[in-house]
């Protein structure tokens, strides 16, 4: 029979912060980040609500910017907000005297988690077994519903299509753009 696992990376935002801040300000920006909207004027595409109507469930993660991207698609569809499929945790620390944009130190502290710094975040082992355990969600899921579409998350989307490719699904990496999406699929 045959499975479809569509990963979906949530709409833009609308949290922005456009002046400098010290490094350890960051855990107030990723808080206010993780609960903001989406953008009124943040539409997915319509090839990915071609794919949301052919679909029979849609799963996201307890993110204010997933669950809403969720509601954007079809909230008739939503069975499950994940706590377990947020986002990999960013890291971040005190650097004295220095400030920078918060993008910028986003970038600065992801590098820094992908080297093994993860104060005040999960370290990387324990993200990568997060997105195992959610990609073996997403198939459980699959095999019961069929058609799954997940609003995620860039850096997660990515681990769990890793995942499901190792175990035998077939299909593209997804992108990192609002509103990206990629299908997986199998027998």
């Amino acid at each position: 029979m045959f499975k479809q696992i569509t990963l979906v990376r949530h709409g833009r935002p609308a949290y922005k912060h456009s002046g400098r801040i010290q490094s350890n300000q960051m855990g107030m920006w990723i808080e206010n980040y993780n609960n903001a909207p989406i953008q009124s004027e943040s539409l997915p595409p319509e090839e990915l609500i071609d794919l949301v109507n052919q679909a029979n469930v849609i799963v996201c993660s307890d993110t204010r910017r997933s669950v809403d991207s969720a509601n954007r698609l079809d909230n008739e569809k939503i069975i499950e907000r994940n706590p377990a499929l947020r986002e990999a945790g960013l890291p971040f620390g005190q650097i004295p005297l220095i400030h920078l944009k918060p993008k910028v130190w986003a970038v600065v502290f992801r590098i820094a988690w992908l080297c093994g710094y993860s104060k005040n975040s999960e370290s990387v082992s324990r993200f990568r077994s997060r997105a195992a355990v959610g990609a073996s969600r997403l198939e459980l899921l699959a095999e019961k519903h069929e058609r799954v579409v997940f609003i995620g998350h860039g850096i997660l989307n990515r681990q769990i299509s890793k995942r499901l490719i190792q175990s035998g699904w077939r299909g593209s990496k997804p992108k990192s753009s609002y509103w990206a999406f990629s299908t997986l699929e199998r027998q």
